[in-house]
């Protein structure tokens, strides 16, 4: 899996994503999260940090696999 960090790691399988890292592209898990958090209502610092990093994949502000992104993600 080293298409993935280890915080992004984290973050999927918080969001029940951990199985299926091999077989998608980081983006549409992303996606598949964002969907899952809005679909189930979900609060927390894990889903301000998915909101945090999709925000930066549209902008690109912030690139994946860097310090930077991996500062943006947080948990409980």
């Amino acid at each position: 899996m080293k298409d993935y960090s280890e915080k992004e790691i984290k973050l999927f399988t918080f969001f029940g994503y951990g199985d299926i890292l091999d077989h998608l592209i980081a983006p549409v898990i992303y996606r598949m999260c964002v969907e899952k958090a809005f679909i189930d209502n979900m609060i927390g610092p894990e889903v301000d940090s998915l909101r945090r990093c999709v925000k930066s994949l549209y902008n690109c502000k912030v690139y994946r696999m860097t310090p930077e992104w991996d500062s943006m993600i947080e948990f409980s």
